[in-house]
């Protein structure tokens, strides 16, 4: 859950493939260039894309929430759940979230 009515913040992670145990290079030419811009731009290849799943508005806890199955149970900012760019199902991949004061319990598949 996101504690208050602002809009949720939207991510965007890019990872290089792996094919036959080796790892693509995805290497912008210099500082001021970032990944993102060298994919924006069709620069690279072989690259997944996962975007944040969009959290909902629950009207009850006047909060963004999002479904971590039990897995999570603390609002916080730093809660995200990552899925596959152009997934339909939107299945998660990746997801972030406190658990208590001092605990956060990372999942991926």
């Amino acid at each position: 859950m996101l504690g208050n009515k602002k809009c949720p913040r939207k991510l965007k992670v890019l990872i290089p493939k792996i094919q036959n145990n080796m790892r693509y290079l995805c290497k912008p030419e210099n500082e001021n260039q970032g990944i993102c811009s060298l994919y924006e731009k069709n620069l690279i290849e072989n690259i997944w894309v996962f975007k944040n799943k969009e959290p909902r508005w629950n009207e009850r806890l006047q909060a963004y929430v999002l479904n971590f199955k039990g897995r999570v149970n603390q609002p916080s900012i730093k809660n995200f759940q990552l899925a596959l760019s152009g997934d339909m199902k939107e299945e998660v991949c990746f997801q972030f979230g406190k658990v208590n004061d001092n605990e956060f319990n990372l999942d991926f598949r």
